[in-house]
């Protein structure tokens, strides 16, 4: 008896070589379609596909293989999902027991005067507002004497230059002419 050596090798292609040349795949026969990273076409890509063939149809024809989970119930694979009303999901109450506390109340921010803010809380289906918290902001005060130096100014206390100012700042008015002096010499 003789023994061969032997590898097989199945057809392997690109999407597009396969899409573009269509041919008819013997029954039984495999395609493998490489789809290349970044193109779009499927999820979590680089990926490869499968076709089978069946003897008559082209490639472009035949559906792509799919594995379908035994132990999924029909309704979870389906396009569109089932609702559900709270009441009919078994454990809700004991799983979300002590993390939702208010449901039936809505809440909005609201001026309050210049400076200030109001925390409103209103129950579903009632008109009235009622107040929860204020929050009264303070305005700021900001000061602005004479400073210190000669060209300063004290803003909130602290001398800050004042450029144009200079010598003449602080001159005492004897330093100059009596008004009408100078006419006279």
């Amino acid at each position: 008896m003789a023994t061969f050596n032997t590898r097989i090798q199945l057809k392997y292609d690109t999407y597009n070589n396969w899409h573009t040349n269509n041919p008819v795949l013997m029954a039984g026969e495999l395609a493998i379609a490489e789809i290349p990273a970044d193109t779009g076409a499927v999820p979590n890509e680089p990926a490869y596909l499968l076709k089978v063939g069946n003897g008559t149809d082209h490639f472009n024809d035949l559906e792509w293989i799919s594995g379908k989970a035994a132990d999924v119930y029909a309704w979870a694979k389906a396009a569109t999902k089932p609702t559900y009303q709270a009441s009919e999901i078994t454990g809700l109450e004991d799983f979300i027991a002590g993390k939702i506390q208010d449901t039936n109340t809505k809440y909005q921010i609201v001026k309050n005067g210049n400076m200030g803010f109001k925390l409103q809380s209103q129950e579903k289906g009632v008109g009235t507002w009622t107040d929860v918290n204020e929050i009264t902001l303070t305005a700021p005060v900001y000061t602005l004497d004479e400073g210190s130096t000669n060209g300063t100014v004290a803003f909130n206390g602290e001398d800050v230059p004042v450029h144009g100012l200079g010598s003449a700042a602080y001159t005492e008015s004897s330093a100059y002419d009596a008004a009408g002096a100078a006419a006279g010499v």
